[in-house]
């Protein structure tokens, strides 16, 4: 099973000022440090904001090395979007590398402090449809995910890099176009299986969660990364 299972441990296991805060102020965080990646055009900017996660991963007690290694998996596919976009400079390309990365590291250090459980229940009360749409694909992602991991293991026992770089650029697109025809049936029989064990689309969450000081520090903290963002 794939390591990256484990997030749904430091969710519930860890214990930090981060894991403490309401659920609410830490989708603001999340919101506001998405809304301004996708809306920057500075390298700066994106190189202060992963630097500002992986501060708040480290406070989180959780583990940095493992964090930025799935955020590179989930920056694969940007990479690949990226080499189209070498005819314009070094700077597009690699903005699109800095957003892909900083986005996904920003995800998970919101699933890595929060059970997923507490994050669609408060969607869940804004549309049963939003809530039960953002949790097939988070588990999806799991998935798509772990079936990424394997196909590169077993690339690798069969020689990905033999017979030069071209070869291991199609072995790769090959891989891509397997995961994307393969995420299909996937996701259907993920779905599947959740309504034969009686899924309705609704999620509840009777634990009542206090707002604190340390609330208002990331909110305080979102407000920051958001205008740094306008002034940069």
């Amino acid at each position: 099973m794939s390591k990256i299972y484990l997030i749904d441990y430091f969710s519930t296991n860890k214990r930090s000022f981060y894991h403490s805060c309401t659920t609410f102020s830490k989708l603001l965080f999340f919101s506001s440090v998405l809304i301004s990646i996708l809306l920057t055009h500075s390298v700066p900017f994106l190189l202060l904001t992963i630097a500002i996660l992986s501060i708040l991963i480290k406070l989180s007690n959780l583990p940095l090395r493992f964090l930025w290694k799935w955020s590179l998996y989930g920056t694969f596919f940007a990479v690949l979007f990226a080499i189209s976009q070498l005819h314009h400079g070094l700077h597009t390309p690699l903005l699109t590398i800095l957003k892909a990365f900083s986005s996904a590291l920003s995800t998970l250090l919101l699933f890595s402090t929060t059970p997923y459980p507490k994050i669609f229940s408060f969607f869940n009360k804004i549309s049963t449809l939003l809530g039960s749409s953002l949790f097939l694909t988070y588990r999806f992602f799991f998935l798509l995910l772990s079936d990424f991991e394997n196909r590169i293991n077993m690339l690798r026992v069969r020689g990905l890099y033999q017979g030069g770089k071209m070869n291991a650029i199609k072995n790769l697109s090959r891989l891509i176009g397997q995961i994307f025809v393969n995420s299909i049936d996937v996701s259907e029989k993920f779905y599947k299986s959740l309504l034969v064990r009686g899924f309705t689309g609704k999620f509840y969450c009777s634990e009542k969660e206090i707002f604190s000081k340390n609330d208002l520090i990331v909110l305080l903290l979102a407000l920051v990364i958001f205008i740094n963002m306008v002034v940069v």
